[in-house]
Order: C-alpha cells, then sequence, then structure tokens
C-alpha cells in the first residue's frame, strides 16, 4: 500500500524573467494560443510618460508625480547635491492630453524625440502586465503558486503551457523561463503543493462567500462567483490524490461559499 505522502506527483516547476515587449505581437501571440482574454491591460499614460521621461531626463535629474499626475502631469527636477543638503529646481513639466504629451510649463528642446518616446513605452506590455497574463494563464491550467515567482503546473496542462513558453519566449530573446520537469514521490514536494492548494482554495472560497454575503453583486456577480467557485471544484478533483483527506474538507468549505451565493440570489430575486 502507497502511503498518501508517497505517492507520485508528475509536473512541472516553473520560473520566468520578463521584459517589456511590444502589446501588439504578445496579442498576436495570445489569440494563437487561444488565450487573448489574458492581454495584459494597456499601459496608463502617466506610467507611460514616466518612462519615457527615464530615458531622455538626463544626468542629475529624477523624474516626479505631481499631486494628481493625470490632472498636472509630472516634473523633471534638476538636482544639486551638497554636504548637508540637496537642491531641486524644476526643469520642466508635461502631461498628457488626448495620446499628446504637452509641455506645460517650462521648456523641452525636443517635443518631437519627446512624444515617439511616450508612444514606444505606451505600446509596450509591461513586466508586471506579462507576468499577470502568465500566472491567468498558469491558473487556467490548474497550476499552483508554491511561493512567490514559482509555478507547478501539473502533468494535464504540460502540453499547453510548452506552447505558451514557446510563444512568449519569441517576443523577446531576454525573456526567459526556468522548466524543471518533476516525476516524484518525495514528501516535501508533495507537501508543498498540498499546502499551497489548501491556502489557495480556502482563501479564494473564504472571499467569494464574504462577497456574496456582504455585498449587493448583482444576478450578473453572483453567476461570475459561482463560475470561480466551479473552478476550485475543478482544482481540488485535479489534485484529489494529493489532498488526501483535505479534499473533502476543502469540498465543505466551496459548499459553504456556493450556498452563501445562492441564498444571496434568492434574496435578490424577493427584492425585486
Amino acid at each position: 500500500m502507497v502511503e498518501r505522502d508517497q505517492i507520485p506527483v508528475s509536473g512541472c516547476m516553473n520560473h520566468w524573467t520578463l521584459v517589456p515587449v511590444d502589446r501588439a505581437a504578445v496579442q498576436d501571440a495570445l489569440e494563437r494560443l487561444g488565450f487573448e482574454g489574458f492581454l495584459p491591460p494597456e499601459q496608463g499614460d502617466t506610467a507611460a510618460l514616466k518612462a519615457a521621461l527615464a530615458e531622455l531626463k538626463g544626468k542629475d535629474r529624477i523624474v516626479d508625480s505631481l499631486k494628481n499626475p493625470k490632472k498636472d502631469g509630472v516634473e523633471v527636477v534638476a538636482v544639486e547635491k551638497d554636504h548637508t543638503a540637496n537642491y531641486r529646481t524644476q526643469d520642466y513639466r508635461c502631461k498628457v492630453v488626448d495620446g499628446v504629451v504637452v509641455v506645460a510649463g517650462g521648456y523641452f528642446s525636443d517635443q518631437e524625440k519627446l512624444q515617439a518616446e511616450f508612444n514606444k513605452h505606451k505600446a509596450l506590455a509591461t513586466k508586471n502586465g506579462l507576468s499577470g497574463c502568465l500566472q491567468q494563464i498558469a491558473a487556467s491550467l490548474k497550476a499552483v503558486t508554491l511561493w512567490p515567482g514559482s509555478y507547478w503546473v501539473p502533468e494535464s496542462g504540460l502540453r499547453v503551457w510548452e506552447r505558451v513558453v514557446e510563444e512568449f519566449r519569441l517576443l523577446d530573446k531576454e525573456i526567459k523561463f526556468k522548466l524543471v520537469r518533476v516525476q516524484t514521490d518525495d514528501l516535501e514536494t508533495v507537501q508543498a503543493i498540498r499546502d499551497a492548494l489548501v491556502q489557495k482554495v480556502g482563501r479564494k472560497a473564504a472571499e467569494i462567500r464574504a462577497e456574496v454575503e456582504e455585498k449587493n453583486l448583482g444576478q450578473e456577480g453572483l453567476e461570475r462567483r459561482a463560475g470561480e467557485a466551479q473552478n476550485l471544484r475543478e482544482l481540488v478533483d485535479e489534485y484529489r490524490q494529493i489532498l488526501g483527506d483535505w479534499a473533502a474538507t476543502l469540498a465543505d468549505v466551496i459548499h459553504a461559499a456556493e450556498e452563501a451565493a445562492v441564498v444571496a440570489g434568492l434574496k435578490a430575486m424577493a427584492t425585486v
């Protein structure tokens, strides 16, 4: 008889290193993969402007947001360092109006260059955006986060995940993935996967239950949360052998969240 903690697990450990890349190229890659719904959001105007100015600001200058960056913009400040204090003087400030960079105070010598640099950064998917995209894809393949930056993809999702990795590597040579195929009954590995699952499912089920009990989500919101609960059930089913007795416990937690959603839905119907 095989002890529960000696059950063989098969899958892949993943780490990645990302760089900003053209968002349109990411969209094309995701469409080829069938994951276009996970396209990273467009970079905000302020973030793109600050990134552009960071490239152009020159030596001994910093880029800083004004009180309301969307309305007031950002400034480039010259910093003169002294032994007892640093002295700051605004070189210029600028903001984005309908996609156009406007120098609203001070002077910048090459408006065309500034606009081109802004457009370049605006078109990029950021590292955080790409990481969020990959995390969503991994989650759809029933992957779990073992610790920050380390993801376990089960054997059932590996063929698709390898295609994802191939597409992302083609986006830029600086995008790196480290994949370690694992087939083991090592107690520490099994426990790490189990602990990550218990935390993830428990936290998400509690979040679903709290939201449906405390907020008026409406029919669409309740359906969304019901779908998330179903995803949790499928996740538990995927790892049932590893979870052992925890599978039943987590199923009860998910059921409680689903019941809360049903009760909230009935209350909403009664008030119509």
